[in-house]
């Protein structure tokens, strides 16, 4: 499986748990970040083609009260090959 796979993987899980953690529903994030219902449910649910915004992480990452930066630090290195 390629890297990128894993990447979205492990970002869908991590925005989703965010988000259930905050008690928000996917509307309520939604209208708070600006970003389509129907694109926040495409991020949650890895039903989106192509590659993950930045600024569609950092805006829905925001209305959670998270900082990119910070999660970043805290999640593996997916570029590091296996031995």
């Amino acid at each position: 499986m390629k890297n990128k796979d894993k990447y979205h993987r492990e970002w869908k899980k991590i925005l989703r748990d965010l988000r259930k953690e905050s008690g928000l529903t996917m509307k309520q994030v939604s209208q708070r970040s600006k970003i389509h219902p129907k694109l926040l449910s495409e991020y949650e649910n890895l039903e989106l083609k192509g590659s993950l915004s930045l600024y569609v992480v950092e805006s829905i990452l925001d209305v959670l009260g998270y900082e990119l930066e910070v999660l970043l630090k805290e999640q593996p290195d997916f570029s590091a090959k296996k031995k």
